[in-house]
């Protein structure tokens, strides 16, 4: 199948941000991994997350997986993929599982970035505008005590 395919996790929310840029990076990515800059909790607890550094144009050019101390200008990944197709997902998925990679015994979506950069393929970060994850006890709960301080309270 040659159509596009977005894998997104089930643990974040996304607010504000522009979804069609997504689309239009893929004109020309085989992959656009969705980031964010300055995500509090990945700060305070960096071996927690996948960690990416772009270059000026926002290609990805260095992984970190559960890195405990990534660099400053370094980018948090969210759990979401964009693909340029979904033969090519599948590709990079398969290979991905075959390699074994994983910082525990558990392998990571987030391995198939490394997958790509190695066979030299075109991939770009998306910085989301405003992100909350929802992966981490600490996140659930902080999230639980402000819905609690603010029951009315909608995000538009």
């Amino acid at each position: 199948m040659n159509c596009k395919v977005h894998v997104l996790a089930c643990d974040n929310i996304i607010i504000g941000t522009k979804l069609a840029r997504i689309d239009e990076l893929l004109d020309t990515a085989d992959i656009v991994v969705w980031v964010a800059s300055d995500y509090a909790n990945a700060e305070k607890n960096p071996g927690q997350f996948t960690w990416i550094e772009v270059d000026s144009n926002g290609k990805i050019d260095r992984l970190m997986v559960k890195e405990a101390s990534p660099p400053v200008n370094a980018k948090v990944v969210i759990g979401n993929f964009s693909f340029k197709s979904v033969n090519f997902a599948k590709l990079l998925i398969e290979a991905t599982l075959q390699a074994n990679r994983g910082a525990t015994s558990e392998t990571y979506l987030d391995w198939v970035i490394k997958q790509a950069i190695d066979g030299e393929r075109q991939v770009v970060a998306f910085d989301v505008d405003r992100f909350w994850a929802l992966g981490t006890p600490d996140e659930f709960l902080t999230l639980q005590y402000w819905a609690d301080v603010f029951p009315s309270s909608k995000v538009d």
